[in-house]
């Protein structure tokens, strides 16, 4: 079984590191289903045929089978990742963290996108998806042969019964709902139960081949006379395994992830596994293949290859924002041998074969509780962002944040639908900032200047909407324009009426539409003028091609030694950014409209020579391709607030 379980694990690892090279290989875990379901269930059915048979033995076995390397390896991804990863790379590990101790992690995945996903290769607990299918078999399976067993019921009959049922509801949902059908257990427990049928037949019909020939071979005499040779059960029992070999074989290689899988396609690596099984150890594949040292070591050591491989090649695809170079692959594959073997012979050998089983069983378990309950905290704190802030490595996902020193009032608006955001410091402010998160994102900027007048800021607005009135909108952004403007317009205490949009409506609206933009910034100037309001148009910023992030990923050393370091990192020209000529364009004719409005641009402290920078005296200054970072939102607020001083002094 050894030799079945190195197969598996083999081509397991192989796909996920070589995908286009062995594009069936994902097949192994179907393979693993199977040898699961029928070791447990040839265990089970053991115990309750010598009525030795007890939960707490049962689960206690899994326990220490399993508990050792799963969190061995979910504690090195989370130390590793403390120090590597982003918040929200970070929040999602934990997360992923807290569903592999709850052995949930399949109906967690399913909940978020489909096992081949391009999202998928940055989940570095992924492959956790099968071993919550496994325990939650093992958690419904002996409860239900016990009560069998108890009753006396035909076991058989609801074996093949319940094999039929899942199988069904796996063809029906596959041709529905893919990842449903990939994740979810009803759909997968028939190959399982396939395993655990063919410990049924094996234990009480001894060897399934061998009992149809013996019942064939006395028709045969008994009626015709005639007699089959001894050796045919031995010739059959070798083809039946190299029949095995050949569906499994097929399996690899004509389904591929574009399949419907696991629909029927995963009879052929079930059927097949099944085959090899049922041949017995005697049969040519098994006795000279399966039985070699190599195969029996690799799949003694076969449960934490498969836990460790999955991860390292995730951080290998994570620090290298895309597929590793093949050199880096077998290096993780190496790795995951080596981490592999030690856990075996200090970890999990000790913990299987010491003789405090109690004790172990109470740590291994709160451990796991432990364990859990760090994973959901790290969820639920957002990724732990101090990691990293105020340091060149400040987190991308705190671009701009609706908060600051006495933020007030936050979202009262958003209730009533009128806009997405509005937050404030004070209820009298002296600044609103109008428009979309290209205005949203110098908010933290105001509200930490610390300035007596500028600090009490108000921003209202909705993501994604400009602060042009009067247009017309199937996006939902009419409704939400009006209500800014218009409590700017009647807040008395607001002096400064601050506009800001990202520039890219002008591109992607044609120029029909960029004069009813025009038009619009138009109305809402006009308004705020009459409002009595000192209008400020800011001039958007630089949008790079590529996201700022891969300028200070926390292993960008290891980028940089690699040769893989972005150009655009240590000073971005115009060839690096986003055309913006149109944009200029429409900026100017509001200008020319408008002599009395304060037109800023932060050309000068982002780009200063016309070379964009990333990061200034350590600090990142974007948190992706066109938001500010915190530290980006101070510094033009504070160039800002310098200029709005110098107006409101004269």
């Amino acid at each position: 079984m050894d030799g079945l379980r190195a197969i598996a694990v083999s081509l397991v690892v192989a796909f996920h590191a070589f995908p286009s090279m062995v594009a069936g290989g994902f097949i192994g875990v179907d393979i693993f289903f199977v040898i699961s379901g029928f070791l447990i269930s040839t265990v089970i059915f053991e115990d309750l045929e010598q009525r030795r048979f007890s939960f707490t033995d049962f689960f206690g076995r899994r326990i220490r089978r399993i508990f050792p390397a799963l969190i061995l390896t979910m504690a090195l991804c989370l130390g590793v990742g403390w120090f590597s990863l982003f918040a929200n790379e970070y929040q999602q590990l934990g997360k992923h963290v807290a569903g592999g101790a709850g052995f949930i992690s399949n109906y967690l995945l399913w909940d978020e996108k489909g096992y081949f996903d391009n999202a998928s290769n940055t989940k570095f607990l992924l492959h956790l998806w099968s071993l919550g299918i496994e325990e939650q078999f093992y958690i419904v399976w002996p409860l239900l042969l016990w009560g069998l067993w108890k009753c006396r019921f035909n076991a058989q009959i609801v074996i093949v019964s319940l094999a039929v049922i899942s199988f069904y509801l796996n063809t029906k949902q596959v041709t529905n709902d893919l990842t449903a059908a990939f994740y979810s257990p009803q759909t997968r427990f028939w190959e399982l139960i396939a395993g655990a049928g063919l410990a049924y037949f094996c234990l009480y019909q001894k060897h399934p081949l061998l009992a149809r020939f013996e019942t064939v071979r006395g028709l045969l005499r008994e009626k015709w006379s005639l007699v089959l040779p001894v050796s045919l059960p031995v010739v059959l029992s070798h083809l039946q395994s190299l029949v095995g070999v050949a569906l499994v074989c097929t399996g690899v290689y004509y389904i591929t992830e574009k399949d419907l899988f696991p629909g029927k396609w995963a009879l052929l690596p079930v059927v097949g596994c099944v085959l090899i099984i049922a041949a017995g150890p005697k049969a040519v594949v098994n006795r000279w293949v399966l039985a070699n040292p190599l195969l029996v070591w690799i799949g003694l050591i076969s449960f934490p290859i498969y836990l460790f491989h999955w991860p390292l090649l995730t951080f290998a695809r994570v620090l290298a924002e895309g597929t590793p170079p093949i050199w880096v692959r077998i290096v993780a594959i190496v790795a995951s041998f080596i981490l592999a073997m030690l856990t075996y012979h200090f970890v999990e050998k000790p913990v299987r074969h010491g003789t405090r089983q109690k004790p172990t069983l109470l740590a291994l378990t709160l451990l796991m509780l432990v364990l859990g309950g760090i994973g959901y905290g790290i969820f639920k704190a957002n990724g732990v962002p101090s990691r990293y802030l105020n340091s060149p490595n400040e987190q991308p996902n705190r671009s701009w944040k609706l908060e600051g020193p006495g933020v007030t009032s936050c979202g009262n608006l958003v209730a009533s639908g009128k806009v997405t955001f509005f937050c404030a410091t004070t209820p009298e402010p002296t600044v609103a900032l109008i428009g979309d998160s290209h205005a949203g994102h110098l908010f933290y900027g105001f509200t930490t200047s610390q300035h007596p007048v500028y600090s009490k800021a108000v921003i209202v607005g909705a993501g994604a909407c400009q602060a042009s009135l009067g247009m017309e909108s199937t996006d939902g952004c009419t409704e939400p324009v009006e209500a800014a403007v218009n409590l700017a317009k009647n807040t008395p205490s607001v002096k400064f009426a601050i506009i800001g949009g990202y520039f890219g409506f002008v591109d992607s609206s044609g120029s029909e539409r960029s004069d009813e933009f025009l038009r619009g910034f138009q109305r809402t100037i006009d308004g705020l003028k009459r409002a009595s309001k000192q209008v400020v148009f800011i001039v958007d910023g630089p949008t790079f091609k590529e996201s700022a992030e891969k300028c200070y990923h926390p292993a960008i050393k290891v980028r940089e030694w690699a040769r893989d370091y972005p150009s655009f990192c240590k000073g971005a020209t115009a060839a690096d950014l986003k055309d913006n000529t149109e944009y200029l364009k429409f900026v100017e004719l509001l200008r020319r409209r408008n002599p009395d409005v304060f037109f800023y641009s932060p050309q000068d402290v982002l780009c200063p020579g016309g070379v964009c920078m990333i990061s200034k005296d350590t600090q990142i200054l974007f948190g992706d391709d066109n938001h500010l970072s915190t530290f980006g939102s101070k510094l033009v607020a504070s160039d800002l607030i310098r200029h709005l001083e110098a107006i409101r002094k004269n």
